[in-house]
């Protein structure tokens, strides 16, 4: 970040400096933000909002139909599994972002922290 330096009120040139953590921190919420969007084919926080909430509701109905003992159709169950999926790459990508948030709050935020070699998900099974 370059800050300004003044003398007298008037500029006398630039320094470059380290972000705050606060910066540091915002700047990893945008990845983790950008990076959920694109997992989850959001346009923005608002939709990707909209997204996690359907599924949620949709996972609970298929859930509180299991549990009340009927049988889940083969359709039923293969979108359960893939709302289990989708749950598990979200809170993938969500415990990145916080990993990333303490180490920029420790000043220890890696400057590649965006490269997708430091945001790679282990497949689950």
């Amino acid at each position: 970040m370059l800050e300004r330096v003044y003398q007298n009120g008037k500029l006398i040139g630039t320094i470059e400096t380290e972000d705050p953590p606060e910066q540091l921190v915002e700047s990893v919420r945008v990845e983790t933000l950008r990076r959920l969007c694109a997992a989850f084919g959001a346009r923005d926080q608002g939709h990707l909002a909209i997204k996690v909430q359907d599924a949620t509701v949709r996972a609970g109905a298929l859930t509180d139909k299991r549990v009340s003992g009927a049988t889940l159709t083969e359709d039923e169950e293969a979108e359960a599994a893939f709302l289990r999926q989708a749950q598990a790459t979200y809170m993938a990508l969500k415990a990145v972002g916080n990993a990333f948030e303490a180490m920029a709050v420790e000043g220890r935020l890696p400057e590649d922290f965006r490269s997708d070699a430091r945001w790679k998900l282990q497949k689950q099974e």
